[in-house]
């Protein structure tokens, strides 16, 4: 249960680190065998650029778990707490739906990769294993929604503020 709890809090703060590690390292390597050695690596730029993409994408569950979604909160802090608490519900399934859009759109591009056969140049990496960051960053978003939405069913809704912390 420990390990659940563990991985509901930092999954995605976990994932993202080890990418931010591989983008580091790969930049790093790449800058050294570029202006010391005079030779540069044809795998670092495309492994860098592919950790980045999926950071983009998994850092979509990290934000909105934390609250950090883009939203407008000066003119919704001023509406009595049920409003607040309403427009908060509608928002989150706004959001649940465009999600849920984007994964079928992502899916079926993953799916025409798959298809295709086609690879990455360098590394010779199945596209399909690439274009799955955005599968997954969704998939991932689609759960830290309807885990805020079921808080906020039962009223607790931590992303909230009253008028007075305004």
């Amino acid at each position: 249960m420990r390990i659940v709890k563990w991985l509901d809090e930092h999954l995605e703060e976990a994932l993202l680190i080890i990418l931010l590690i591989i983008l580091t390292c790969s930049s790093g390597i790449q800058v050294i065998m570029r202006y010391v050695f005079n030779n540069s690596l044809v795998w670092s730029e495309e492994i860098s650029k592919y950790a980045f993409i999926w950071s983009g994408f998994l850092s979509i569950g990290y934000c909105i778990r934390k609250g950090l979604s883009i939203k407008i909160d000066a003119l919704i802090q001023l509406l009595p707490q049920f409003l607040q608490k309403l427009f908060f519900g509608i928002g989150m399934a706004v959001l649940l739906a465009l999600f849920i859009i984007l994964t079928k759109a992502s899916l079926l591009i993953v799916t025409q990769a798959i298809a295709s056969g086609q690879t990455s140049p360098a590394l010779h990496i199945p596209m399909g294993y690439i274009y799955c960051g955005p599968v997954i960053g969704f998939l991932l978003a689609i759960f830290r929604i309807v885990e805020i939405f079921v808080k906020w069913l039962f009223g607790r809704t931590p992303e909230l503020h009253t008028k007075e912390e305004v």
